[in-house]
């Protein structure tokens, strides 16, 4: 494809200027590769960003940007893995479902909320324990974040009611939950190869090592949140 043969250009594609470029400002330009494999989803949630943006400058141009971009995500849902595949990711449709979730939180509270929470529970790990097994379709992977918003809807209502009071130790995961996800691969990585290469001399059942592997991963990103993001955000919140 013509996107691959751009962002080759030169030999490796992590010297390319466009895939330097797209990482700096998180848009892809005129190339799908990116030099920081973490950061994904950040390009995905910067598009939804800049479309959401044109809502609260003028309605009527945002819901037709919104709904343009939403509809072309769907259009998109079954061709091959093209620039524009990329662009318009069917995976953006559950930008919508979230946009789904804060307005229906906002019409009052919801009937049977603790039926939707062990209902949306039981389809998205349907989806990722069982149905990830058989198939990674995209498919799949809206399915289980269907049931994700839906379960997400119970449990919010029912936090609301109090009914439900989510411990602090969550909370605080929750807080840190941007520098786990910024942390966590090169720490899981890590830890796997070096699992991998001493797995003679430390002969731990998978299951330890994929323990080890998580709970190293969660606990650096967490440091991370203490030591980095927090002091951050309270510096720059200062007037």
């Amino acid at each position: 494809m013509w996107h691959n043969s751009v962002a080759r250009t030169g030999g490796s594609f992590q010297r390319n200027p466009w895939v330097i470029t797209s990482g700096a400002v998180l848009i892809h330009l005129f190339s799908t590769e990116t030099n920081m494999v973490v950061a994904w989803s950040l390009f995905d949630e910067i598009m939804f960003y800049l479309c959401f943006s044109t809502l609260l400058i003028n309605r009527s141009v945002g819901t037709f940007v919104l709904a343009a971009w939403i509809g072309a995500s769907s259009v998109f849902l079954f061709p091959p893995g093209i620039y524009w595949q990329v662009i318009f990711a069917p995976y953006h449709l559950l930008f919508a479902l979230g946009m789904f979730v804060a307005w229906r939180l906002e019409k009052g509270p919801l009937s049977k909320p603790r039926i939707m929470f062990f209902a949306g529970l039981g389809i998205f790990l349907t989806c990722t324990a069982v149905l990830g097994h058989v198939t990674n379709g995209v498919a799949v992977g809206l399915l289980a974040g269907a049931g994700a918003a839906v379960g997400l809807l119970g449990a919010i209502d029912l936090e609301r009611r109090h009914e439900w009071l989510i411990p602090n130790w969550i909370v605080f995961i929750g807080d840190g939950s941007y520098s786990i996800y910024l942390a966590h691969f090169m720490v899981v990585s890590g830890v796997a190869r070096f699992g991998f290469r001493h797995g003679y001399q430390l002969p731990l059942p998978p299951l330890i090592w994929m323990a080890i592997i998580v709970f190293s991963g969660l606990m650096v990103g967490l440091l991370t949140h203490i030591l980095i993001e927090r002091p951050l955000l309270q510096r720059l919140s200062k007037p």
